[in-house]
């Protein structure tokens, strides 16, 4: 927190440039969605997707890294001043270690999504009907099942996840993902009580998030007619395009609750690490 307060200005000043990064490697997801040609090319879906595959590798990942690095230093850490080249290395990994842990959370809400919008009708109520049958219901009872099953695979995904969080802060001059398990066995419980603040720090805003999401959905959401009824109208609403007065509320949420909460958080979370660090 002390050195939260002590760098604030330089600390802001880092987050605001990794989420203007982030948004700019997001445009082309938007481009594709859009379905707009690629500079005169109609067909431009795939090289939008390229683009965005290679922003998000070659400048999101490794900038992370490099930014992580820059509080690292702020908290006291040394050999934080790598190159890019280790940035990319390190920064990939890291990714692939912690998205492993998401593939089935992924997955399962990438065919939801998917399945809605290019399956039949029949196919896609199929599946809910199936899974519904499982514990002795209709589809209604298969819409519930899958909700609950996709909750725990996100809960499995935010643990993997943080399982190297450590990693994100040591020097990356060494073997930081090895140094991190051995951090995380030694400190487990102080590395536990962080992630509750953490996620306590997360809570307001993911309410704010979640309450313009809410608002944007209830337009034309049916509850009475039942659990699949519902996602029907929940997936349908979600093609549709924000307001520019909701879209205006999720700019000031980010911009005046989650990017200071969130710098916050990865400031604790660096200070921790280099103090557990120190006591090797």
């Amino acid at each position: 927190m002390n050195t939260f307060k002590k760098h604030f200005p330089g600390i802001m000043a880092g987050a605001l440039g990794e989420a203007l990064l982030r948004a700019a490697a997001v445009i082309p997801l938007y481009m594709i969605l859009r379905g707009a040609p690629f500079f005169g090319w109609k067909q431009g879906a795939a090289a939008w997707a390229g683009v965005f595959l290679a922003a998000f590798v070659f400048l999101c990942l490794p900038f992370r890294l490099k930014g992580y690095m820059g509080l690292r230093a702020l908290c006291g850490g040394d050999g934080a001043d790598i190159g890019y080249g280790v940035c990319l290395k390190d920064g990939i990994r890291r990714f692939v270690r912690g998205i492993l842990w998401g593939i089935p959370f992924l997955a399962g809400t990438v065919y939801l999504v998917w399945g809605y919008h290019t399956l039949d009708m029949p196919s896609f109520y199929a599946l809910f009907k199936t899974l519904g049958g499982y514990v002795g219901g209709k589809a209604d009872a298969g819409v519930m099942l899958m909700l609950a099953l996709l909750a725990v695979l996100g809960i499995i995904f935010a643990w993997g996840w943080w399982l190297d969080m450590p990693s994100d802060f040591l020097s990356h001059r060494g073997r930081p993902f090895a140094r991190s398990g051995s951090i995380r066995r030694k400190n487990g419980s102080a590395l536990r009580k962080n992630a509750v603040i953490q996620a306590l720090l997360l809570l307001p805003s993911a309410v704010l998030f979640l309450t313009v999401l809410a608002w944007h959905l209830a337009k034309e959401i049916t509850w009475g007619a039942g659990a699949f009824a519902a996602l029907q109208s929940v997936l349908e609403q979600l093609g549709k395009p924000f307001s520019t007065r909701e879209l205006l509320l999720l700019a000031a949420i980010l911009l005046i609750v989650h990017l200071p909460l969130c710098a916050l958080r990865k400031t604790r979370d660096a200070e921790l690490v280099c103090r557990l660090e120190a006591r090797e």
